[in-house]
């Protein structure tokens, strides 16, 4: 039960990080226009791409991987995953969608230790 009320908190706490920073990165670094992109869809992208990743981060990648090389090869993966759907959804190059998760992904990490 401590767990998953753990999880939660990190879920939510997740999702409001990676949310702003994409939003950030979106209008600011990147200057797409709300005409081009909505900002609807920018929280919807970014809420997707953490609620496709982090059970797995939680739940399932801890099965498979020693605790030691655990959140380098799992964080590693969840950038690759994460990448892939911001250039899906958003309609990004490839390049800036890996940058914006590696930095997604970073700040949630940190700010959450």
């Amino acid at each position: 039960m401590i767990y998953t009320i753990r999880f939660l908190q990190g879920f939510i706490f997740t999702e409001v990080v990676e949310i702003s920073a994409l939003f950030i990165f979106v209008r600011w670094a990147l200057r797409i226009k709300p005409k081009k992109l909505s900002n609807f869809k920018i929280i919807f992208v970014g809420f997707l791409a953490s609620f496709a990743t982090i059970p797995y981060l939680w739940y399932v990648l801890p099965w498979f991987f020693n605790l030691r090389h655990y959140i380098l090869l799992a964080e590693v993966g969840i950038v690759i995953v994460e990448a892939v759907i911001y250039y899906q959804l958003l309609n990004i190059k490839f390049k800036n969608s890996l940058w914006i998760s590696l930095v997604c992904n970073s700040l949630s990490y940190f700010l959450g230790k």
